[in-house]
């Protein structure tokens, strides 16, 4: 009798888990949602983002196990491995693997792609240069956002809104020449050796221009 007793008991408390278990599964709320792609990603100790805490990582899109991981970079070379850093006020380009995390100054490269508009530039250009050459880009901080597979933000020096998302075996990067340029000459600028280290002798870039209009 007690044993009947005692696994008809168990059968309740397991009917009652799984019940619970297929109400939460109905009802499940994006979880994705709390993620936030920003931490980690400061590159320096006494910011007033306490979240980012210098972990070397990238705000872009990537999926679990995914092959591509496609982001924004600020900055090449130096003891910047993931490519980004929160702090910095300019991007050089986007490009579709970065390294997240990593302890050391990165290595191999990546495939850089920069939308520009106007005459051509062939060099990145750096932050600190006040004259701005090059291709690198301000970019509007209030519009930078970031969530579970999606980057976005706005080239300020093109007036360029940026996109990117990802796949599990790709990535998908989308330029939206806004009003004030769509009678600029257009320009997509691709580096295929951009390298984390400074050691490149030698780039090759391709460029997809088109004409004003």
């Amino acid at each position: 009798m007690n044993r009947k007793l005692i696994h008809s008991a168990f059968s309740l408390v397991l009917l009652a888990g799984m019940s619970t278990c297929q109400s939460r599964t109905d009802g499940a709320e994006d979880l994705s949602s709390y993620v936030n792609p920003f931490i980690g990603t400061s590159v320096k100790a006494d910011t007033e983002q306490s979240f980012n805490s210098m972990g070397k990582t990238f705000p872009g899109a990537a999926t679990p196990f995914g092959m591509t991981q496609v982001s924004p970079n600020t900055i090449t070379g130096g003891d910047y491995g993931s490519g980004y850093g929160y702090q910095h006020k300019t991007i050089e380009g986007f490009a579709f693997t970065q390294m997240s995390g990593v302890g050391w100054y990165g290595d191999l490269g990546n495939f850089l792609v920069m939308p520009t508009t106007g005459e051509l530039q062939v060099i990145a250009g750096k932050e600190s240069d006040p004259e701005k050459k090059g291709y690198r880009s301000e970019y509007d901080k209030a519009s930078e956002a970031a969530s579970a597979g999606y980057y976005t933000a706005r080239l300020t020096k093109y007036d360029i809104l940026t996109e990117a998302t990802a796949s599990p075996h790709g990535g998908a990067l989308r330029f939206t020449y806004l009003p004030a340029t769509c009678r600029a000459s257009r320009s997509i600028w691709q580096d295929v050796l951009a390298e984390p280290l400074p050691r490149s002798t030698w780039k090759w870039s391709m460029t997809t221009r088109s004409a004003a209009g």
